[in-house]
Formats: C-alpha cells, structure tokens, sequence
C-alpha cells in the first residue's frame, strides 16, 4: 500500500469520525505545504520523504508532526493517529484542571481572607478602649556650659 493510500484512508477516518482538517494546507509561519492539517488538534501531516528532518524542525514548535511512512501499515497509521490525537486531549485536560484548580484556589483565598479580616473586626470590638498614651514629663534641670564654667573659676578665687 502506498502512501497516498495510506493517506486517503486516513482521510476517510477523519471524516468518519468528524474531525475537521485541511488538505494541502500552506503555512506561511513555516512556508511549508502540509499533506493534512488537522487544526483542532494542531497536527501536521506529511508524507515521509527525504525531507523528513527539515519539516520536524520547522514544524514541530507550532504544530504537532505526524508522518506517514512506507513501512508503516494502514492500520498503524490509524492507531497511531488516535494516540496522537488522545495525547493531546489529555494535555488539554490536564491544562483545563489546572486553571480549574487554580480558580477555585482564589475563590478560597479570598474568602479565607474576607473571614480572617471578619474575626479581626469582632477581635477588635470586643476588646474594651484602651487608655489613651499619656506622656510623663520628667523635668531635669539644665545648665548651661558657660554659667559651670564662670561658677568654677568663683570658686577658685
């Protein structure tokens, strides 16, 4: 079976199982024709040939590569194509709990906050008033540099 056929039963999966893609689809981030784009899940099909290496390279950032190689058969081509596709749907589900969690982390913070600040309020008024802070005033007495100095030289006199 030759590539191409490989590629049209693909083709014929896809449609069968309502997953929309592209055929002969140009990039112009990668300036590069896809065989398939399936951009649902963001994969790029290519049929394996010589530049096989090139097209992972400027592909695999945006897209994830898929290909369709001469050793492989159909049904290969098909299983593999659903673990590609399964692979992604547990990445997004995975990303879709996290910002879940995440979500819901801040809904608790924020009530955990409005309770704490809740229990320093009531904290607060049932404290009774405090004594206001009075200064004590202790008055030393001062004096002055010149007058100890003439008071020294009196008193040696």
């Amino acid at each position: 079976m030759t590539n191409i056929e490989k590629s049209n039963v693909l083709k014929q999966w896809l449609t069968e199982n309502n997953v929309k893609f592209v055929e002969s689809y140009y990039s112009k981030t990668n300036k590069l024709t896809f065989e398939l784009l399936i951009s649902d899940f963001g994969i790029a099909v290519h049929i394996s040939d010589e530049n096989d290496h090139t097209f992972y390279h400027k592909v695999y950032k945006h897209y994830k590569p898929f290909f369709i190689r001469e050793s492989e058969s159909a049904e290969f081509v098909l299983e593999k194509m659903q673990n590609c596709i399964t692979d992604i749907m547990v990445k997004r589900q995975a990303k879709f709990e996290a910002a879940q969690k995440k979500e819901e982390n801040r809904r608790k913070s924020a009530e955990d906050l409005k309770r704490h600040a809740e229990k320093l309020a009531k904290k607060a008024a049932e404290q009774k008033p405090k004594r206001q802070r009075m200064r004590i005033v202790r008055y030393e007495k001062v004096e002055r540099r010149y007058e100890r100095q003439t008071e020294a030289v009196r008193q040696e006199r």
